[in-house]
């Protein structure tokens, strides 16, 4: 079967951790529902209705928000950018006006965009500087002209470079699909032999440094492909495949240093 949904898991400190009832309007079929109205008289429960249909119910557990498709206004070209209406609901249904909302793996700042749009304070994290851009990109392109009241953010720019690369290994179908969104951020959504721009699912994880010569699964020794590249690259090196791509292209060698 076709993998139609996901599951949103609430998580709390405590039992009384906050979470906010959402509603929603009755469907066209049982809008009557909605002008429906209970009596207790002598005789028991009476049921009568009213013109009155504004009245919602309980939010149910099954959320139909479209997934964004490549010509989405909102998409950025971030490869797990999730919908704008998905975070406003979760953060709608789980904080307060005031509160604070933490992003620990922001990426393009979808989660920081809803947080702002209902009035909550928040604080994104990314290894990407990429990331930062974003926030403040998207922000200031905001419908509601969020920008007006965008005022004291403040980000890092002293990003912190990861020491454990050489320890991780990317050799499981989970680790690679992880690695490869890394990558994808990591080169800016280019091919990292002929530079040219293209979407995550036209990529190719690729060793730097082939098997053949001893390469192993070290994160450190895969890049992103465009398909004609690496068919190019082969079982070859790295500086032969540059060579290559560059004179095929008529490029400047330069280019790849």
């Amino acid at each position: 079967f076709q993998r139609m949904h996901d599951i949103v898991l609430f998580y709390g400190a405590s039992k009384d951790a906050r979470f906010n009832m959402l509603k929603e309007d009755y469907s066209p079929k049982s809008k009557h529902k909605g002008a429906r109205y209970s009596v207790v008289t002598g005789e028991g429960l009476v049921q009568s209705y009213t013109k009155d249909t504004s009245r919602k119910k309980a939010m149910r557990d099954v959320w139909e928000i479209s997934y964004l498709n490549s010509q989405a206004k909102e998409r950025v070209g971030f490869p797990t950018q999730k919908p704008l209406a998905l975070m406003q609901r979760i953060i709608e249904a789980s904080s307060c006006k005031g509160d604070l909302v933490l992003d620990p793996f922001c990426g393009c700042a979808t989660t920081l965009v809803a947080a702002e749009f209902f009035g909550r304070q928040w604080c994104g994290v990314d290894l990407s500087p990429k990331a930062a851009e974003l926030v403040v990109q998207r922000i200031e392109d905001s419908e509601r002209d969020l920008a007006s009241t965008f005022d004291g953010f403040r980000h890092a720019t002293d990003i912190p470079i990861r020491t454990d690369t050489e320890r991780r290994k990317a050799s499981t179908p989970k680790q690679r699909r992880e690695l490869k969104a890394e990558l994808f951020n990591d080169q800016e959504g280019r091919c990292n032999l002929c530079h040219t721009e293209f979407e995550i699912q036209h990529f190719e994880m690729d060793h730097i440094v082939p098997r053949a010569k001893g390469g192993q699964d070290w994160v450190d020794n895969f890049q992103l492909l465009c398909g004609n590249c690496n068919s190019i690259k082969g079982a070859g090196t790295q500086e032969a495949a540059r060579a290559k791509v560059a004179r095929n292209k008529g490029m400047d060698f330069s280019v790849f240093e």
